[in-house]
C-alpha cells in the first residue's frame, strides 16, 4: 500500500487499521440485492491489508442485511472477512446508543 503525497508525517507503520467501502470498492451487488461479485484486486487489497497487520473496517450504507448475511455473500463472492470487521448503519447506531 502507499501513501499519497501530502499524507500526514508518520509512516505506513504508524496506521493501525484500513477502512474500505463494500459497496462499488470491495464488491458490486446483483440489482436484488442477493449477491456480490468481487471487484478486480480486491481479494489482494484485503490480503495486503492483513499481510500488514492493520485492522479491517468494512463499512457498508446498506440496510437489507444483517453483519452475518453480508460475511455470507462476501465470503461466497471470494472475500477473506470477519463479521467483527463489517459495519452497517444498525450495527453502527446500535453499538452508539450503547
Amino acid at each position: 500500500m502507499t501513501r499519497s503525497p501530502g499524507v500526514a508525517d508518520a509512516g505506513a507503520e504508524a496506521w493501525q487499521g484500513a477502512i474500505v467501502d463494500i459497496d462499488g470498492t470491495l464488491v458490486l451487488g446483483d440489482p436484488q440485492g442477493h449477491g456480490y461479485r468481487a471487484l478486480p484486486g480486491a481479494p489482494a487489497l484485503l490480503a495486503a491489508i492483513r499481510a500488514a497487520g492493520l485492522r479491517l473496517a468494512a463499512f457498508t450504507n446498506g440496510t437489507m442485511h444483517t453483519n452475518a448475511d453480508y460475511v455470507s455473500l462476501l465470503t461466497q463472492a471470494g472475500l477473506d472477512i470477519a463479521e467483527h470487521e463489517v459495519f452497517t448503519p444498525a450495527n453502527v447506531a446500535a453499538h452508539w446508543y450503547r
